[in-house]
């Protein structure tokens, strides 16, 4: 068996300067706590002071640190501390520190909750609608997940500057199909993602919220693009009802799409699974209109291959018009 390689400076930085406990170095390195501190004699490297003497440094700006900020356990404190878990939680209770209960302590990494911004809630359930899973981990789980797949690396950066400053994202990939997965996990101010679709009996009256939920809807389900030298848009879902109140309200902005109409083609979503129900959408072919409705969602619209979908429809239209 070839002899584990723990270099002697690294062993020392690890312990002395980053003050990792010998059990965190063993996790790291794969191997047991009694090896490393074997290897702590071998290299004369002096141990901490454990029990009363290394109780006294554990201050209250150290768990705040620890336990607050880096949101370690109590189990990962006392290792750190050479301390046990007993005085590590009878510290935070003298400090009147928020201990966590059974569902935060499994929250390793940091969460901001939503910024409660209409506009940016609007665009988010337009977005969630068309594109993404979302769930709540457990009945008794504090922590909203939300997951998307996709083989356009446009739809993944996308999805990550959405969520990435709320919590942590997990991604996987590229697999067999070319697709990426990835899943935001955020606190309970995203909760008003679940069931989205079922919750809106009314789109927002709001003109702003409006158009920034048909920006995330567009981002999500939308496609500006040329065919036969001439520039159209297509919305489509399987959601007829949300489709008509859409089409609806562009047309109360001066929009008109064509009649919603079924898609009626049988198609295979990455290779595996078909299409339960038959594709709605309508599309709008008007010069005029299609100049509009980029007037109108640009400032919202954050797809990056959506915006460049949208210049190539606004230089059709110029060359179409003589402008060039």
């Amino acid at each position: 068996m070839k002899k584990l390689e723990i270099p002697e400076e690294e062993l020392e930085k690890l312990y002395t300067e980053e003050k990792m406990s010998s059990t965190e170095i063993a996790e790291k390195f794969g191997c047991s706590k009694r090896t490393i501190l074997k290897r702590l004699r071998k290299y004369d490297i002096p141990r901490r002071k454990p029990g009363p003497e290394r109780r006294k440094d554990i201050t209250k700006d150290i768990l705040e640190e620890l336990y607050i900020d880096k949101r370690f356990s109590t189990r990962q404190i006392a290792d750190r501390l050479d301390t046990g878990r007993s005085t590590v939680y009878r510290k935070l209770k003298k400090y009147n520190i928020p201990i966590r209960d059974i569902s935060e302590s499994h929250i390793r990494y940091k969460r901001k909750s939503f910024s409660r911004n209409q506009v940016e809630k609007y665009y988010l359930l337009g977005f969630g609608i068309g594109d993404l899973r979302v769930r709540k981990i457990g009945q008794k789980s504090k922590t909203i997940k939300i997951d998307c797949g996709s083989t356009r690396n446009e739809q993944i950066d996308l999805f990550k500057e959405l969520f990435e400053e709320y919590g942590r994202i997990w991604e996987g990939g590229p697999y067999e199909d070319g697709s990426i997965q990835v899943e935001a996990f955020l606190d309970e101010s995203f909760e008003f993602m679940i069931d989205a679709r079922d919750k809106m009996n009314e789109l927002p009256q709001d003109k702003e919220e409006f158009l920034a939920f048909l920006s995330g809807f567009i981002d999500a389900e939308g496609s500006f693009f040329i065919t036969q030298q001439k520039a159209k848009f297509a919305l489509g879902n399987y959601d007829q009802e949300l489709l008509e109140k859409l089409k609806e309200r562009l047309e109360e902005l001066g929009i008109k799409p064509t009649k919603i109409h079924l898609n009626d083609k049988k198609y295979i979503i990455e290779g595996k699974y078909e299409r339960k129900d038959s594709y709605k959408l309508f599309q709008i072919n008007r010069k005029d209109c299609l100049l509009k409705l980029i007037e109108l969602i640009s400032p919202y619209t954050k797809h990056k291959g959506k915006i460049k979908q949208m210049e190539k429809v606004k230089e059709n239209i110029s060359k179409r018009n003589g402008e060039q």
